[in-house]
């Protein structure tokens, strides 16, 4: 139980450190929080830090005031103008930029209008740009396994056990983008849950964020490009999920039958989890692409 609390306890550290950097990053940049958090994310996964992306976007908000030529020449590339542009916020001139430049079939091609739009930055945080800022796709893939959950599969009774498909989407997710995502999402996830199925409101919350951000914290480490990463995530944290389940429940004196969690219904949930897996592991790479690898973009940028 200590450890548990220590845990807990570090990981809420954790957050509020992350929660102070990106409030100091605001304050030199004047790129809003949310718009970090979502750079943050992409570049995570992408390989690039914020400070990169944050740099980056420096040097296009300089091209773009001096009315580079060669930004000037990129801009048409992508189909786009100073003009259209100038009435957007910096974070937003950076995605826009990146929707455009996902359209750009040559990899070469790409490469050159990053480096004119960002300077040498360009080349750098190009998988970022490549990656793309779509993650409200997560958000919606979350939201329809919860509903799923509530209204159909809360039915289901196999051999007395049942399976969670929002806390496998959720580990899913975290895997392929990251901390901060996974630990948003299974707060929102959990959100919902609660609200429809009348429970305490907050305890599916907090317990799905902590699984999202250690399942994120796997993913950016180790566990991303290994086949048998969501398998494992999915073992462990459905014990682990249903152990804190049933001590926050007895915490707040909720009825707590650890006998009928922990060996009447629990290894069949596994099982059930672990059958959803792969199918919810395959939607979620094709929903969240893969970030490009940065070798091969310096092979195409050498190349070029």
């Amino acid at each position: 139980m200590a450890f548990g609390v220590g845990a807990i306890v570090n990981f809420g550290k954790e957050l509020f450190a992350a929660a102070d950097n990106l409030e100091k990053l605001h304050d030199k940049t004047g790129i809003s929080v949310d718009g970090l958090q979502r750079f943050q994310v992409a570049g995570d996964e992408a390989g690039n830090t914020i400070d990169d992306i944050t740099n980056a976007i420096t040097k296009m908000e300089d091209k773009l005031s001096g009315g580079d030529a060669s930004a000037a020449g990129a801009l048409k590339k992508l189909g786009l103008s100073f003009e259209d542009l100038k009435g957007l916020t910096p974070e937003n001139q950076f995605i826009a930029i990146s929707d455009a430049l996902r359209k750009i079939q040559d990899p070469a091609e790409q490469v050159n209008i990053a480096i004119d739009l960002f300077g040498k930055a360009g080349a750098n945080v190009l998988p970022t740009l490549k990656r793309g800022f779509d993650d409200l796709k997560g958000a919606a893939v979350l939201f329809v396994a919860a509903i799923l959950q509530v209204t159909l599969l809360s039915q289901i009774d196999v051999f007395h056990g049942a399976p969670d498909l929002v806390l496998v989407t959720l580990v899913c997710v975290a895997l392929l983008r990251g901390t901060i995502y996974g630990a948003a999402a299974g707060f929102g996830a959990g959100l919902v849950v609660d609200t429809a199925t009348l429970q305490t409101l907050g305890v599916t919350s907090l317990l799905l964020t902590i699984a999202g951000y250690w399942i994120g914290r796997y993913g950016e480490t180790t566990g991303r490009d290994r086949t048998h990463a969501p398998f494992v995530s999915i073992a462990v944290v459905t014990l682990l999920y249903a152990i804190g389940s049933l001590a926050f429940h007895y915490l707040l004196g909720d009825p707590a039958p650890a006998r009928d969690v922990l060996w009447s219904t629990l290894f069949q949930g596994i099982a059930l989890n672990l059958i959803l897996t792969w199918p919810v592991y395959t939607l979620a790479r094709v929903v969240l692409r893969p970030p490009v690898p940065r070798d091969r973009v310096g092979r195409i940028h050498a190349v070029g």
